[in-house]
């Protein structure tokens, strides 16, 4: 469960990434911040800041439930409206999950996971990771990217994916 979240924690990173090739994408082609910040993929869909905001939830909430450690969740507001600030936001997630440990989530398989917007039910730790923050959290990811690219900004696939553990082979 643990290797999950630090998955999620990882692909946050990879934002940062993303996010900067956004902001020098704007500088290079004299477009306003607020033209990519407000961006969407369709007019029905949040626009990119709201997508940082949701996965950035996605993992404190994740971390948090699961842990059974919901009332240190730190408050993340949503009033970030600059690149800047949203960078800032990605750091506070990044940060808040380096505070955990895989100990953390022990018996968080068995864990009863309520929701704000299902007050009168719950999931099981697994079903809730695997069933709804997972899923959740790449949603939002991986729109953001493509509000990106589909302003124009020259990211693919290895900005996405970042950087991966390799071994030498020896012989």
């Amino acid at each position: 469960m643990y290797e999950n979240l630090e998955q999620m924690s990882h692909m946050l990173n990879n934002l940062h990434g993303i996010l900067t090739k956004g902001e020098e994408h704007a500088k290079e082609h004299g477009l306003e911040h607020d033209a990519l910040l407000e961006a969407k993929l369709y007019e029905d869909m949040h626009a990119l800041t709201r997508q940082i905001q949701a996965c950035t939830d996605t993992l404190k909430f994740a971390a948090g439930r699961l842990s059974g450690k919901t009332d240190a969740m730190p408050a993340f507001p949503d009033e970030e409206q600059t690149f800047e600030e949203l960078h800032a936001r990605l750091d506070k997630a990044i940060d808040y999950f380096a505070t955990f440990s895989a100990e953390d989530f022990e018996g968080a398989s068995e864990r009863h996971i309520t929701l704000p917007f299902a007050k009168t039910m719950y999931a099981m730790g697994d079903d809730y990771l695997y069933g709804f923050a997972i899923p959740n959290f790449y949603f939002h990811v991986t729109t953001a990217y493509a509000i990106l690219r589909n302003q124009g900004v020259p990211v693919g696939k290895r900005d996405f994916i970042g950087g991966f553990k390799m071994q030498p082979i020896e012989g």
